[in-house]
C-alpha cells in the first residue's frame, strides 16, 4: 500500500479523532467508577458503530467495575480476526482529578494534549479509531477483507483473567 493515501486520510480524520479523545477524557473512568467506565465503553461503541462494528458488553468479574467492551466487524475473507486491545479505565479517582486539576488541556506550542487517559489509554482508543478510518479510505480492499475485534478491558489497572478469557471467546 502506498503510504500517502493513508496519511492523507488520517489527517482528514484527525479532528474527529481528537474530538473523540476529548469526549473520552471528559469522563472519569477510574477502575472503581463503574458508571464512568461504562460511559466510556458506550461512547467508544457509538464512535465505532459507523465503521460497522457491533458492540458486546461483558461483565467484568472485578466487583465495582464497569463492563468489558468487545467491538467486532466481520470481513469478507475467512480467517482469524485482527485484534486491537485497549482499556476503558484510568488511574485517577474522581476526587484526585479535581484536586490536582487533571483535565483536558491543549498545549499547542508543545504539540501536546494533557488529561486523564490521553496516553494511557483513551488516546490509544482514539488512535485505533483513526487507524481504522484511514485504512478504510486508503485501502478499501484490505479493510473489507479483514475481520476486526477491538477489545477494551474495564479493569486494566487491576488485572484479572476474566478479560483474557472473554477476549478468547470474542475471537472464536
Amino acid at each position: 500500500m502506498n503510504a500517502a493515501p493513508f496519511l492523507e486520510a488520517a489527517q482528514r480524520h484527525q479532528p474527529d479523532a481528537l474530538a473523540l479523545l476529548r469526549k473520552l477524557v471528559a469522563v472519569n473512568s477510574f477502575t472503581d467508577n463503574a458508571e464512568g467506565v461504562a460511559e466510556v465503553a458506550r461512547a467508544t461503541a457509538e464512535a465505532f458503530a459507523p465503521l460497522g462494528f457491533a458492540a458486546a458488553f461483558e461483565p467484568c468479574l472485578r466487583s465495582g467495575s464497569g463492563p468489558h467492551l468487545f467491538l467486532s466487524r466481520r470481513g469478507i475473507e475467512p480467517g482469524d480476526p485482527i485484534l486491537l486491545v485497549t482499556h476503558s479505565d484510568t488511574v485517577y479517582p474522581p476526587q484526585e482529578e479535581i484536586e490536582k486539576g487533571f483535565r483536558w488541556e491543549e498545549a499547542p506550542a508543545e504539540g501536546r494534549i494533557y488529561g486523564p487517559g490521553t496516553i494511557d489509554n483513551k488516546g490509544g482508543t482514539a488512535l485505533i479509531w483513526l487507524l481504522l478510518h484511514a485504512l478504510r479510505e486508503a485501502d478499501a480492499e484490505a479493510w473489507e477483507s479483514a475481520s476486526w475485534i477491538v477489545a477494551a478491558n474495564a479493569a486494566e489497572e487491576v488485572t484479572g483473567t476474566d478479560f483474557a478469557r472473554a477476549t478468547e471467546r470474542a475471537c472464536e
